[in-house]
């Protein structure tokens, strides 16, 4: 991602870094515990979610 985004009333302009270093397996538990952690309660990310969106 690049550009500017506000989140939570934040203004943020900077580059997200790539992460195709880490595999589909690697990033799918990892961002199914973002999206699970402080109090949120998303659904799990899968492999395939992954891939799809790469």
């Amino acid at each position: 991602m690049e550009g500017e985004i506000l989140a939570n009333g934040e203004r943020y302009d900077s580059i997200m870094p790539a992460h195709s270093f880490l595999t589909d397996a690697q990033l799918a538990p990892l961002l199914s515990y973002i999206r699970q952690a402080f109090g949120n309660s998303a659904s799990a990310v899968s492999e395939s979610e992954v891939a799809a969106m790469r």
